[in-house]
């Protein structure tokens, strides 16, 4: 049931980040690919659009981190946290958002930023409540 849900997740993310247009993936469910050879690598490096406010900005960035962290929620319940899938997952993100600038939208340094903070967070939680219930075993072993 974990990897069912693990790869529902993957499918919806997979969507969200190659879609032709996330506003119209968000509010219409709309999704439509559309694959380019002609990237443009320019805005790759660029912060200037840190500065807007607009909601729908905002939505992204916000998409960008919940999404990131489901995923990994999922995969680590799933495989389970170890070095190795937190290195997978991590590579995975950043393999995803470098692509989206082959399906005309924009690739951005600081969102692969954004999504290892998602992926880095849902580690952290996991790896977390697991060394609790190890506490929690061990506290009930020495009774």
């Amino acid at each position: 049931m974990r990897a069912i849900l693990f790869f529902i997740a993957l499918i919806i993310y997979m969507a969200g980040m190659w879609t032709t247009s996330s506003t119209d993936f968000m509010y219409d469910q709309d999704v439509s690919f559309t694959f380019t050879r002609d990237v443009d690598w320019e805005e790759f490096w660029s912060v200037t659009y840190l500065w807007k406010s607009e909601l729908d900005f905002v939505l992204s960035k916000f998409g960008h981190y919940f999404g990131s962290w489901i995923l990994a929620h999922l995969f680590f319940k799933w495989r389970g946290l170890r070095t190795s899938t937190l290195a997978l997952l991590l590579l995975f993100v950043s393999f995803s958002e470098v692509t989206q600038e082959f399906f005309t939208r924009d690739a951005r340094f600081l969102d692969i930023g954004i999504n290892a903070v998602g992926v880095l967070t849902a580690a952290y939680i996991i790896g977390r409540n697991s060394s609790q219930k190890t506490k929690t075993t061990r506290k009930s072993a020495e009774q």
